[in-house]
């Protein structure tokens, strides 16, 4: 339990965060990406994990291939997803609120699916309004704004390492969730095929319609009516030292256009107590039934 609370405190940090302004394509192919994406309404975390589908399928056939993105999605559910889940549970079992019901109108989960289209394995959450996200990612006010007094222009600002350089029990969250890839290859095809598998890349993206958002990204893209702050690397070792800014003046129309961190000491007790209480509490139901 207590590896279940760390994975989901170092990634939920990850996705706190968000300029350069390059127009270039955005491309996750062979990428394992954790995206945020804000809109006036809602804010949704995604994540992304090559499947590499498409290229086990030149060298085995679609019969074989089909098993093993069935059981990639599954591992992927069991060890990534389900923690996540837990997480915002855990969360939720400290002040219950049936409006802020997980899998609720208010916070949306997407389960784990297969994308034949780009070849990767999806899961999101949707917050679907701005309370949800509070509800569900408490901090300080003195963390969200700089008040000089006159509360006319208010200031915000992040800053954290690239996410998959997140400590984890000694190992970096990028190389946990690149084992489990690699584990369940192994799993299905032979080691010659798997070494010959493209090489991972990592990414971060934060999306917004907001131009008044600054970073220090490796670039800046905008597609479609939004601005995709990106941060990248293909190696874990040399992106260690990545540090990720974000930081926006608004003319107080709410801070919530930049994503904050979450607070380390709200969510350290918070959590690890809400996956008490559930645990407990399920502990409970099982006896009842027993007796």
């Amino acid at each position: 339990m207590k590896k279940l609370f760390l994975l989901a405190l170092c990634t939920c940090f990850a996705f706190t965060l968000v300029g350069c302004n390059h127009q270039e394509r955005l491309d996750f192919e062979n990428k394992m990406a954790m995206q945020v994406v804000v809109t006036q309404n809602s804010i949704s975390q995604n994540f992304m994990f090559p499947a590499f589908a498409k290229y086990f399928a030149e060298h085995v056939g679609e019969e074989g291939t089909q098993n093993y993105t069935n059981d990639l999605c599954e591992q992927i559910s069991k060890n990534i997803w389900r923690v996540y889940f837990l997480n915002y549970l855990a969360i939720y079992s400290l002040s219950p609120d049936e409006k802020y019901t997980p899998g609720g109108k208010e916070l949306t989960i997407v389960e784990v699916n297969y994308n034949e289209v780009d070849d990767m394995v999806e899961f999101a959450f949707k917050f679907n309004s701005l309370s949800c996200w509070e509800y569900y990612h408490p901090s300080d006010e003195d963390d969200k704004e700089d008040d000089s007094g006159i509360n006319f222009i208010e200031t915000s600002s992040s800053e954290g390492i690239f996410p998959f350089c997140q400590e984890l029990d000694g190992n970096k969250v990028g190389d946990t969730y690149t084992q489990i890839i690699k584990d369940t290859q192994k799993k299905h095809f032979s080691e010659e095929q798997v070494d010959g598998c493209p090489k991972i890349g990592y990414v971060y993206d934060y999306v917004t319609y907001h131009k008044r958002v600054h970073s220090n990204a490796d670039s800046v893209i905008y597609q479609a009516g939004n601005y995709h702050h990106v941060w990248q690397s293909d190696n874990l070792e040399l992106a260690q030292d990545k540090t990720i800014i974000l930081s926006t003046n608004n003319a107080n129309r709410g801070w919530w256009y930049l994503v904050v961190l979450i607070p380390v000491v709200v969510l350290t007790g918070g959590i690890c107590l809400g996956i008490w209480i559930y645990q407990r509490n399920k502990n409970k139901k099982v006896v009842k039934k027993e007796g």
